[in-house]
């Protein structure tokens, strides 16, 4: 009788650890995609704030503009940093 309950929980052993493996990469893999959707989250928020100073503060739009012509004002000496 315990030779019979020790096959059959070796053999259940056998089947259900691929399960298991199987379940752990799927946590892995759960785990990654939740941490790039938090990046991904952070991201969109600041695009939206963005978006939102484009749209209601003038001093940030110039500042933009100015930034990606390369324009300035009279008078002013532009520096670039790389």
């Amino acid at each position: 009788m315990a030779i019979l309950l020790l096959v059959l929980g070796v053999i259940g052993f056998r089947l259900f650890l691929p399960l298991i493996e199987k379940s752990r990469a799927q946590d892995l893999e759960l785990a990654a995609l939740r941490k790039e959707a938090r990046k991904l989250e952070g991201v969109r928020n600041h695009l939206q704030k963005q978006i939102r100073w484009l749209s209601t503060d003038p001093f940030y739009q110039e500042m933009c503009a100015r930034d990606k012509l390369n324009l300035r004002r009279k008078g002013e000496t532009i520096i670039h940093f790389e």
